[in-house]
């Protein structure tokens, strides 16, 4: 079986918290697959959603994946991702693959499943134009923040000829289907969820990971954010040479998606 970790950077939080994991993986022979959000890092309004109740932000998710400081700073003026290009250029450097993640993370989270087409097709143009900047080539793979899709965006998404996104959730690469439209863009799922949304301790993680290997069926994949996994990185590395000893071969997505573009089949939505 063949088997990728994915790492989203949503943020600068996770641009910052970068270099820890690049070592690692680096100390470890493995290449991993990085999707990259472009544009504005607008994290901070997700304070808006706290306004009615502010004593739950204390034990929130939102506080454990970035500071107050980066919230208040990101709500008053968005950050940039694109500014942060030597940081991100060495992904590419250490040979890891990079693919577009969107582009303005948090608006694309909420306007996703409403886009028209043309709509979807603006944002990932301008997604594209930001990475050719960074990174002085075309991205060759999608994955929509938060796993967020609608008919316009999948619609979108084939006029741009990616060798293959990654989109969606579940244990088998598939072209997707809806009401008789059939996507032509290939989509290799990610099999599990992140550490941090499992559970905070090590054991449930590892006993969830075992699980969702044996569910496998075209890969598997397992996917973390550097800014919620930078503490965590030894249990990173745990789930990695535990997916290893069970046979299976740690490549980029790119190279998995490569090898089940031909086989795999449609499914309907």
């Amino acid at each position: 079986m063949l088997a990728a970790l994915r790492v989203d950077i949503d943020t600068l939080s996770d641009i910052l918290a970068l270099e820890p994991l690049l070592e690692l993986l680096e100390s470890l022979g493995i290449k991993a697959s990085f999707f990259v959000a472009m544009g504005p890092d607008r994290c901070g309004r997700n304070l808006r959603n706290y306004l009615h109740a502010p004593w739950k932000l204390l034990s929130s998710e939102l506080l454990k994946s970035y500071s107050m400081r980066h919230l208040l700073r990101t709500l008053l003026v968005p950050g940039v991702m694109e500014r942060h290009a030597e940081a991100l250029r060495s992904i590419a450097e250490l040979k890891h693959e990079v693919g577009l993640h969107g582009y303005d993370h948090y608006t694309w989270m909420r306007r996703a499943e409403r886009m028209s087409v043309q709509e979807a097709a603006r944002m990932i143009e301008r997604g594209i134009a930001a990475f050719r900047i960074v990174f002085g080539a075309e991205p060759e793979s999608f994955a929509s923040p938060g796993f967020r899709t609608g008919r316009g965006y999948l619609q979108a998404l084939d006029s741009f000829g990616f060798r293959y996104a990654s989109d969606f959730k579940g244990y088998r690469a598939f072209y997707p289907v809806l009401g008789g439209w059939r996507a032509e863009t290939l989509q290799v799922p990610v099999c599990m969820p992140s550490p941090c949304e499992i559970s905070s301790s090590d054991r449930e993680v590892m006993l969830e990971l075992e699980s969702r290997l044996e569910r496998a069926e075209s890969h598997f994949c397992f996917y973390i954010h550097p800014s919620r996994e930078v503490h965590r990185l030894a249990l990173v590395e745990r789930m990695l040479g535990r997916i290893e000893s069970r046979g299976a071969e740690l490549r980029c997505l790119r190279e998995i998606a490569g090898k089940l573009a031909a086989t795999s089949a449609s499914q309907e939505l």
